[in-house]
């Protein structure tokens, strides 16, 4: 008989999201929020990304990167108000990714603001990272996920390099998710993670359904921590559970 060794987990990834509605949009200042993230990846890492991406009219072809030197002399050329997203990494080490009003199926548009990391080589405190990156992206809900090191941190999907670059195998669950991201601030959740940031009526919502306590985070953003995998695990079955029931209901 043969055993397969799981893959451990090898990236760590925080998500924030800020929902959009025809009646209420969350200001977020571009141009300060990339000040911010890139004074963090200093600060956590001791230096800044390497190779940078801008989603737009920048004169950076499909699959191409460029320095930092280039990044923000195109940044100060254009401007902040013409791309739809934005990312930079430091190749096998750590990484941020900004998408901005992206559409979904309803009413609502979404940003999203992912900031990865490797735990092999880095120990952070996703807490107070959450709390310094929500200051200056208007958040309303997030959680920090764990993949294995050959996945995309964005798309939580696993790649493949090939001849031709990188090939990678569509996440649909976080797609579907995505296209109804609006239910976060009706209460609803994506699951539940060792490390959850809530709004307050999910925090009604998970309350109403016997889950722990939160801390307050911010003003409008709460904490909700599971110390161990059992407490996680349960967890997430009761929610699962009182969703179902809900459903059929």
């Amino acid at each position: 008989m043969f055993f397969f060794k799981r893959k451990q987990p090898q990236l760590r990834a925080l998500k924030l999201y800020s929902v959009s509605s025809t009646t209420r949009r969350p200001a977020i200042h571009r141009a300060v929020l990339l000040e911010a993230i890139l004074s963090m990846c200093q600060e956590l890492f001791g230096a800044a990304p390497t190779k940078f991406d801008i989603h737009g009219p920048y004169g950076i072809r499909k699959g191409q990167r460029v320095g930092i030197k280039a990044f923000r002399s195109k940044l100060e050329r254009r401007g902040h108000d013409d791309y739809y997203a934005i990312d930079g990494e430091a190749p096998g080490s750590f990484g941020f990714g900004c998408l901005f009003d992206a559409r979904t199926a309803t009413e609502h548009v979404y940003s999203e603001l992912v900031f990865w990391y490797q735990l092999t080589t880095n120990t952070i405190d996703v807490v107070s990272l959450a709390s310094s990156l929500s200051a200056v992206f208007p958040s309303d809900y997030g959680f920090v996920i764990d993949l294995p090191a050959d996945h995309f941190a964005s798309e939580e999907a696993k790649f493949k390099r090939t001849l031709s670059g990188v090939s990678l195998k569509p996440n649909e669950q976080l797609f579907q998710w995505r296209s109804k991201i609006g239910s976060v601030l009706q209460g609803k959740v994506r699951g539940l993670y060792e490390y959850n940031f809530l709004n307050d009526t999910q925090v009604e919502e998970l309350r109403s359904v016997g889950l722990p306590p939160t801390s307050t985070l911010r003003e409008g953003l709460n904490l909700l921590v599971f110390s161990d995998p059992d407490s996680l695990k349960s967890a997430q079955a009761r929610y699962a559970q009182t969703m179902r029931a809900s459903f059929n209901a």
